[in-house]
């Protein structure tokens, strides 16, 4: 069952948060560029919430929503921290599939994250789906757009992570990567599939704005090799009406 391929992995990587340090800051250092004072994110995927610190994002905004199918790691990641009040909420859902969510469970967020969730989903997808064809990326992509559209606030924005490919080789120059590195893509998950998947969305042209990419940045995993990541950002259309 899903439920417990995503248990199983999220309890094998629970005790990386060291492994995860580099990867970590990047994410977070986007985070904060992206905060809005006393404002509220949702965490997609959240999980163990090794790629994201918790205690900064309880100080940066005023509500940290956490979504996952797995209620244990999210309860996992949270008591690691000494929460008090109202501003966080555990929301237990399948974001594989649309979005199924009580406007009373939670609200539109000004930033929505989501980390590396993409890949995972077309891992998880891929072991019962042998034909990886355009439709099998593209509704992945549908639902988690859709995801992405029901949470963000009219005036909020949307972070995409994705490990885009693996790192086959690079040359070093003074600690500072050369951009010829050479990179295994993973199907589905890099910016061409990112924009196209987009742009085809019944709802999305009026949406959002093409994703625009922000930055790229190598994640070191012992088990996986280097990965190369890159980060996109969609914002609202804001739509003006003249009277």
């Amino acid at each position: 069952m899903k439920i417990e391929r995503i248990a199983g992995w999220n309890t094998a990587t629970r005790s990386c948060w060291e492994r995860y340090s580099a990867h970590r800051e990047n994410l977070m250092r986007l985070i904060r560029q992206h905060a809005v004072t006393r404002g509220s994110i949702t965490i997609l995927g959240a999980g163990n919430c090794n790629d994201i610190d918790l205690a900064e994002l309880f100080n940066l905004f005023s509500v940290v929503n956490l979504i996952d199918i797995d209620l244990k790691s999210l309860e996992y990641a949270t008591c690691r921290y000494p929460i008090s009040g109202n501003n966080f909420n555990l929301i237990v859902s399948d974001i594989s599939i649309p979005p199924k969510i009580e406007p009373c469970l939670i609200r539109s967020s000004d930033l929505v994250l989501s980390a590396c969730v993409v890949s995972q989903l077309v891992a998880q997808e891929d072991r019962n789906h042998r034909d990886l064809s355009n439709e099998f990326f593209r509704n992945i992509w549908w639902n988690h757009f859709d995801w992405i559209e029901i949470l963000t606030s009219p005036n909020g924005r949307a972070l995409i992570i994705s490990d885009v490919g693996m790192v086959l080789n690079r040359c070093d120059i003074e600690d500072n990567i050369d951009r010829r590195i050479n990179i295994a893509r993973f199907a589905g998950v890099d910016s061409i599939a990112i924009n196209r998947n987009l742009l085809d969305h019944p709802k999305s042209r009026s949406t959002f704005y093409p994703p625009l990419k922000l930055t790229d940045w190598n994640w070191n995993q012992s088990d996986r090799g280097l990965l190369f990541v890159e980060a996109y950002r969609l914002e609202r259309v804001l739509c003006r009406y003249h009277v």
